[in-house]
């Protein structure tokens, strides 16, 4: 067994023989979004994005999710909760408090700018086969966030 090891997305892109993604995955580099840094003069702004280049490769945790802030007529609040995604070349994992697990993999089924249509399949939830379903992802900050069923997520760096 291996360990898929990405950059977070942005910065730049190491030699094609590096690339752990190829064509069959619709290219998606997960790193190297962030263009003009080595643009020659007048090329662009070194802070540009390449939204062709923001890959969901990585892991995500969970930073905002609908009703955290709300706060009920004698002060009390919701329950907390933590997800993390880690995201592979074609597999996904999301862990989660209150204790949850959902396995499967997924594919990219179109992009739109910082938008990515994507298919999860062969889920399993806590144990038992789930559905399939197709959502949009909505890429922000070069790819150092996502939005995802009304959630936000930020990459976590790379651990050496």
């Amino acid at each position: 067994m291996f360990t898929l090891v990405m950059t977070h997305g942005c910065g730049p892109r190491p030699p094609a023989h590096e690339s752990s993604e190829g064509a069959a995955s619709g290219g998606e580099a997960g790193d190297g979004a962030r263009t003009g840094a080595s643009a020659p003069e007048g090329g662009g702004s070194p802070d540009a994005c390449d939204p062709s280049l923001v890959s969901l490769v990585g892991r995500f945790t969970l930073t905002r999710y609908p009703g955290q802030d709300d706060v009920g007529p004698n002060g009390e609040r919701p329950l907390g909760m933590s997800k993390e995604y880690e995201f592979t070349r074609e597999a996904y994992t999301m862990e989660g408090y209150p204790p949850l697990r959902i396995t499967g993999r997924y594919e990219v089924l179109e992009r739109d700018g910082l938008r990515q249509r994507v298919r999860f399949f062969d889920t399993v939830f806590d144990g038992q086969p789930d559905q399939d379903r197709e959502l949009w992802i909505v890429f922000e900050d070069c790819g150092d966030t996502l939005q995802m069923d009304g959630m936000t997520y930020s990459r976590q760096a790379n651990e050496p």
